[in-house]
């Protein structure tokens, strides 16, 4: 027989049923004050039961009828509540029918004086009932006051009733007093350990959230500089051929909706390969940063896009932007790179390195693509090299 097994399983029938099925609510790390107001509220019913039992049946054997009365339906009223705590009722209404109920007990029982020392149960489930309601500071706070005042009436007899009028002293016998008082300390000192357990374990579930708040944030700017890598040329540092294909997806869409015309321009450096023949690709590299560095200085609206298309190709695109304009600035950008004089010992028709620029602009709808006004700008392109280089033709 795996007695391990019955012992694993004896104890989960035990927190089920101390904490009303709900022990899934508590806390990763330690006890919360929403699990140990479940297990009070369930010990107090269970052990309120069982003193109940004993004191109904000891008073009925002594006469005290009424007492007894009251104990038999106080014991029916904290069954009804052990069954409601363990539906989907909030937890607050049983708690409330315990406090209530325990409370006009002690009441009815006091005020008809047939019961002696019915006024202590106050004492035994004051604490217990102030942590379910308050939760455990404030039983803490209760029990000590509580604490105090046993041993003033103890050392100092009737002195509360001085200092209080109407405060009937605590009138029992010393050694009495001193078990209750030895009995008050224990538990205060069960809550002062449960409560610095669970603060002590609150700290380090703080802790340890902090860390995976901590680790979430750097994931998290790990995963942006990825994202940003993934889309950014890291030759140029400017857009790549990914970025640029997922844009114009999304710009062709927007278009489309709002009826207005895209434009692309193709980019291409003339005669690239010969200079990186003549001068070096280390050169050829540097010649490639400076003219997309030169070519995104250019960019006037915050829509407009710039990429890197591959090798010596960029290609720049222009949402809504008419054709004259779009024209107007492919010169620009013809004419800011020559202007860059960088020297091209094997250029045909110019001293300095100079680009080629094809332009399309189209009006997207549902009988073309974006990849259609890419082959047109492409055809453009060609045309400009067909034509003699280091200019901008738009068709």
């Amino acid at each position: 027989m795996d007695i391990s097994h019955i012992k694993k399983r004896f104890l989960n029938f035990f927190i089920n049923v101390a904490t009303s099925g709900k022990y899934h609510q508590k806390s990763e790390f330690g006890l919360s004050d929403y699990f140990i107001r479940y297990v009070l509220m369930n010990f107090i019913i269970i052990s309120g039961i069982c003193i109940l039992g004993t004191f109904a049946v000891v008073n009925f054997r002594k006469g005290w009828y009424f007492t007894s009365l009251v104990c038999a339906v106080t014991i029916i009223i904290e069954l009804v509540t052990f069954i409601l705590a363990r539906t989907k009722i909030r937890q607050i209404i049983p708690t409330l029918i315990i406090a209530v109920s325990y409370v006009l007990m002690c009441v009815l029982i006091t005020w008809t004086g047939e019961a002696e020392g019915a006024n202590f149960l106050f004492i035994y489930f004051g604490p217990p009932l102030a942590i379910m309601m308050l939760g455990m500071g404030y039983g803490i706070t209760f029990s000590l006051i509580l604490i105090a005042l046993i041993s003033v009436e103890m050392f100092f007899p009737g002195l509360l009733k001085k200092i209080i009028p109407g405060l009937a002293p605590f009138d029992y016998h010393l050694d009495f007093s001193i078990r209750m008082l030895v009995n008050y300390f224990i538990l205060l000192a069960v809550m002062i350990v449960v409560e610095t357990t669970r603060k002590t374990k609150d700290r380090i579930v703080d802790a340890q959230r902090k860390i995976l708040e901590k680790q979430a944030e750097e994931l998290t700017a790990a995963n942006k500089r990825l994202k940003e890598l993934s889309r950014t040329d890291q030759l140029t540092k400017i857009h790549n051929r990914h970025s640029f294909s997922s844009h114009i997806g999304i710009i062709w869409k927007q278009s489309r909706r709002l009826h207005l015309p895209i434009t692309v321009i193709m980019i291409d450096i003339d005669y690239f390969k010969k200079y990186n023949d003549s001068l070096g690709h280390i050169e050829g590299d540097k010649t490639l940063i400076a003219i997309a560095q030169c070519m995104k200085n250019r960019l006037k609206r915050d829509t407009d896009f710039l990429a890197r298309f591959g090798g010596e190709e960029f290609v720049c695109l222009l949402p809504y932007a008419e054709k004259a304009d779009a024209e107007n600035f492919a010169n620009e950008l013809v004419q800011s790179v020559e202007n860059l004089k960088i020297p091209h010992p094997a250029c045909e028709h110019s001293k300095y390195v100079t680009i080629s620029a094809g332009v399309a602009s189209m009006m997207p709808d549902v009988r073309n693509s974006y990849i259609q006004l890419l082959n047109e700008a492409d055809r453009a392109l060609y045309m400009a090299k067909q034509s003699g280089r280091n200019r901008a033709v738009m068709i």
